[in-house]
């Protein structure tokens, strides 16, 4: 009886250490693709937030150039040979390339190009007048430490040149209105100075559906403010009215007039009151 219990002991013993081997193998690879798993985790992990890092590099070096860029157009400039140069910025760790570029078939009036004149479309500013517009481009690139290009972002922009012969007046300094009898006045008014609106007796600005050509066009603008008044003393006389952007009242088929009041002298007019003119 002892001997065939020591011969199943034995037996046991036999079927016990190959399973134990097998699962302590078995774990080993577990833990040995967890850790695989795990690298390979921290280096997708790694590769994304470089990607995040060129991206902003890229980004700042877009915005960088936009407002270099913007400078060209003031004063009614246009860019030279030397402006289309490639230039770059270091941000971080990264160099960043920028550079400005035209777009084909955006260019002055030509022979070639005879009807090259566009309309701004409604929403923007002087909406409706025809422009000759100029597009460019303006594209940044994000370079790494080992010279790898990781992000191109690109931007476009247009650049408009508006000829002033569409205004009914279009003025440098500041400009005054003011009428001794009843005067009525069909289009676009702005001035880079400041306006000054007063009347003997009645101005009106709004369009203008008859006799023809009708004059569908609003505008009253001013780069350093609007005036309900005169220019060279506190006064404010007679009656100003301004049509709005609007046609809610009968009869329908053109702007609703508004008049402009005057505040107690020749003052500037308040931005919320000229938010109700559209």
């Amino acid at each position: 009886m002892r001997r065939r219990w020591q011969k199943m002991w034995g037996d046991q013993q036999g079927v016990v250490l190959p399973v134990t081997l097998m699962l302590m193998g078995l774990l080993g690879a577990l833990a040995g693709a967890y850790a695989l798993a795990v690298r390979a985790d921290l280096k997708l992990t790694g590769g994304a937030g470089r990607t995040r890092s060129g991206f902003y590099a890229a980004e700042a070096g877009l915005n960088v150039g936009m407002a270099e860029f913007a400078n060209i157009f003031r004063n009614y400039g246009v860019p030279t040979e030397d402006d289309f140069a490639q230039r770059e910025i270091r941000v971080g760790n990264r160099t960043v390339y920028y550079q400005l570029d035209d777009v084909d078939g955006y260019a002055p009036c030509t022979e070639e190009q005879p009807d090259c004149f566009r309309t701004i479309p409604a929403g923007e500013r002087f909406a409706g007048l025809k422009t000759i517009p100029y597009r460019y481009t303006v594209t940044a690139t994000s370079v790494n430490t080992e010279e790898d290009e990781e992000v191109q972002l690109g931007a476009e922009f247009d650049i408009h040149n508006i000829p002033i012969f569409q205004f009914l007046a279009f003025y440098a300094n500041d400009l005054e209105i003011l009428p001794g009898p009843n005067m009525t006045l069909s289009g676009r008014i702005h001035t880079n100075g400041r306006l000054y609106l007063s009347a003997g007796n009645t101005l009106t600005i709004g369009d203008r559906l008859s006799p023809p050509p009708p004059n569908p066009f609003v505008q009253v603008s001013a780069t350093q403010g609007i005036y309900r008044g005169r220019k060279n003393d506190s006064s404010c006389t007679g009656t100003v009215i301004v049509d709005k952007l609007e046609d809610t009242v009968a009869p329908f088929g053109d702007y609703d007039p508004l008049p402009l009041p005057c505040n107690g002298g020749s003052a500037q007019v308040p931005q919320t009151t000229l938010d109700a003119y559209k």
